[in-house]
């Protein structure tokens, strides 16, 4: 039973990892459109668009430190 509990809290930790990297591509990927924009128009579009991916990116690093505290609680009993 311990174990069945404890390989579900590393499997979501392994997928809260794979969420957050994801999200940190979008970051990389909105700012490299962001720097490249020339129009104001479309480089304030651009950097609101790279904001947003910012935001994600740090909710889901939150998920992800909150899934590890999980496992790291669950494998020290």
């Amino acid at each position: 039973m311990i174990t069945d509990t404890r390989t579900d809290l590393v499997d979501q930790l392994i997928s809260a990892y794979c969420d957050w990297r994801e999200h940190c591509r979008d970051v990389h990927a909105t700012y490299e459109r962001f720097a490249s924009a020339i129009a104001p128009t479309a480089r304030r579009q651009a950097f609101d668009a790279y904001r947003t991916a910012l935001d994600s990116e740090e909710r889901a690093s939150y998920v992800y430190a909150d899934q590890l505290k999980l496992v790291e609680l669950a494998y020290s009993r």
